[in-house]
């Protein structure tokens, strides 16, 4: 897999700090897509990210493509986003 170094870097800080935000999902990434608007974070650690929020286990999470895998952030919610457009 072939991940961008501005994805990468963010994703490896979490890990590293605080791993427990982190939770790989089992569903592909495009499954997320149906009822879901597609949303770039603006602020924070993950800004430039793209993905979408979803409620996982009562908490709303940033869920982007990681790799090929589906990657739910705890804690991101609170950032600042806006639509991408298609």
């Amino acid at each position: 897999a072939t991940i961008p170094d501005n994805l990468m870097r963010p994703f490896m800080k979490i890990m590293s700090e605080t791993p427990e935000r982190v939770t790989f999902l089992r569903d592909p990434f495009e499954k997320f897509a149906k009822d879901h608007v597609k949303l770039r974070v603006l602020t924070g650690i993950f800004a430039g990210c793209e993905g979408y929020i979803v409620r996982i286990d009562r908490d709303r999470q940033l869920v982007f493509d990681f790799g090929g895998y589906a990657v739910a952030i705890r804690g991101v919610h609170k950032e600042d986003f806006e639509v991408v457009e298609k």
